[in-house]
């Protein structure tokens, strides 16, 4: 059966300033539930836009240019591309099959199970590159002549970033959701990732071994899978996306790369943008937070909790939803990390069970909050409900006075103590952390130890084997929190 075609009234046509991405169809019968059917939609539009400086081409809408049902969360896609010979079209999934006829280039690209149910693409003139490593997905590279990162030089880090990064998510999170991995750049403001695609924004290739090209690469890489291997269910769970990318690309950083000090870094300013305290930035390519100006513009963790999700940007704090969302978000995970790390050897291994059974849980599917806390509690074999009600549906941040000292003992099993109080102040009663505590030494290992915090103030004595050379408290910012 068909229908009348739909056509918006008086000629407009859905132009631009009078845009409606819905249109509603009124079937002529009633569809019994569970009866199958297809729906043909027809349309045109200007989709692409040529760059005024003749360096490109931009889809204007990465994510209305193609019909989707809102409640449709996953489908395959069966896209088929005619563009001029010398272009090519970057998509995700399966190239199927790609040839000339009549000077039109014909590109189609299929994924072969249902995925997340938006897709994007790039036109340009592409020289392709097939990068191929053991144990990865084949990525294929999409470089455009115009790409300033795929220029010699960049290309080489670029590439680095993509295969450390799924090597490094691999080894945390699992196997690699998809069959293959395109990569191309646009000339947009910011990145963004779709199943088996990831675009690359121009700004991350400035400078060469900057920690904020690495991090803004390999945020985009994890969203393979935060995302679009496991979508979110609402705004609500928004944060388990974008938190969990952000997290995931700090991961890299500490242990692709090994730069436990920009990994440091990278905390240290997501903690002073949720204190809502300026960051003045650790030097080119290392600003990893937000520039002072923005941070006055926010009123930082009590704009709101993580499930608030986009509400959070409001015309007074522009900022804030990527601040609380991708920063804070970030920063729990980390919280979470620390309190399975085993301190004595610093392994994570608990930490990885945890994100790679959630992750096949899930995987090809959607999630949310409820379901996370459900496997939080899972690897802590204990109820975690205290620890979302305080850092993902709360505000409040503690502050800590330690007033700690080394002491002699003697007639002791351990020569020496560590004593003293630590208060708390600016949560609620009830609110508690473990704090982790590094003592370094001068002629032995150094020990990191767990203060229990739940009430104003709390005693510390802990018998240790020598006079310490260091004392960290909030080792490695184990817990969001000021230090006074």
């Amino acid at each position: 059966e068909q229908l009348h075609y739909v056509q918006a009234t008086h000629d407009r046509r859905f132009s631009e300033d009078l845009h409606d991405p819905w249109l509603t169809v009124l079937l002529p019968r009633p569809v019994a539930a569970g009866e199958r059917f297809v729906l043909e939609i027809a349309y045109e539009a200007e989709l692409i836009e040529r760059l005024r400086d003749a360096s490109g081409y931009l889809l204007k809408d990465t994510g209305l240019w193609i019909p989707r049902h809102p409640d449709n969360r996953r489908r395959r896609f069966d896209l088929t591309f005619r563009v001029p010979e010398r272009f090519r079209i970057s998509s995700g999934g399966a190239l199927l099959d790609e040839r000339v006829e009549d000077d039109t280039r014909i590109m189609r690209w299929v994924t072969n199970r249902p995925v997340r149910g938006t897709m994007s693409f790039h036109m340009g003139r592409f020289e392709v590159d097939e990068v191929t490593r053991e144990g990865l997905p084949p990525i294929a590279v999409y470089a455009d002549r115009n790409h300033v990162g795929f220029a010699p030089g960049n290309r080489e880090k670029t590439l680095e970033d993509l295969i450390g990064s799924l090597r490094t998510y691999i080894d945390y999170f699992g196997p690699y959701p998809f069959d293959s991995l395109a990569v191309t750049e646009t000339r947009s403001s910011g990145g963004q990732a779709f199943p088996g695609l990831v675009l690359l924004t121009f700004h991350v290739f400035g400078a060469l071994h900057t920690g904020e090209s690495e991090l803004f690469r390999a945020h985009e890489v994890a969203h393979q899978w935060w995302g679009a291997g496991a979508d979110w269910e609402s705004y609500r769970d928004q944060w388990i996306t974008e938190g969990f990318a952000n997290y995931s690309a700090a991961l890299y950083v500490l242990s692709g790369l090994g730069e436990e000090d920009q990994f440091r870094d990278m905390l240290d300013a997501w903690r002073l943008d949720a204190l809502g305290e300026v960051n003045v930035g650790q030097g080119f390519g290392k600003r990893y937070g937000f520039v002072p100006a923005v941070v006055r513009e926010s009123d930082g963790n009590e704009s709101g909790a993580l499930v608030v999700g986009f509400r959070l940007r409001t015309t007074d704090t522009p900022f804030d939803y990527r601040l609380i969302v991708y920063e804070k978000g970030a920063f729990v995970l980390h919280m979470l990390r620390m309190l399975l790390m085993d301190l004595e050897t610093g392994d994570d291994g608990r930490f990885r069970d945890l994100m790679r059974g959630f992750m096949d849980a899930y995987v090809g599917g959607v999630t949310n909050t409820r379901a996370f806390e459900a496997a939080v509690t899972e690897a802590f074999g204990e109820p975690m409900d205290w620890f979302f009600d305080q850092w993902v549906y709360g505000v409040d941040v503690p502050t800590y006075r330690p007033d700690l000292e080394v002491s002699p003992l003697r007639d002791a099993r351990e020569p020496f103590v560590l004593h003293g109080r630590v208060r708390q102040e600016d949560v609620p009663p009830g609110f508690r952390s473990s704090v982790p505590i590094r003592l370094e030494f001068r002629d032995r290992d150094p020990i990191v130890r767990r203060i229990l915090i739940d009430r104003p103030e709390v005693d510390v004595e802990i018998p240790i084997p020598a006079e310490p050379t260091r004392i960290e408290f909030n080792y490695l910012h184990g817990v969001l929190a000021r230090v006074r």
